[in-house]
């Protein structure tokens, strides 16, 4: 079994140079998730307006 440290070093060479891709992959899985929160959100409002009136 490897150690902590081994898998850390491991880890940084797997991301060497691609820092961008790992960057621009978050953003845009953050992005999707924002997304569909807020669609959710806006059919709970429209449901509760339906209710109220």
């Amino acid at each position: 079994m490897k150690t902590r440290a081994e898998l850390k070093q491991e880890i940084k060479q797997l991301f060497k140079g691609r820092w961008k891709s790992a960057i621009l992959l978050c953003i845009v899985v953050s992005l999707l998730s924002i997304f569909s929160v807020a669609s959710n959100s806006s059919d709970q409002v429209q449901s509760w307006r339906g209710k109220i009136r």
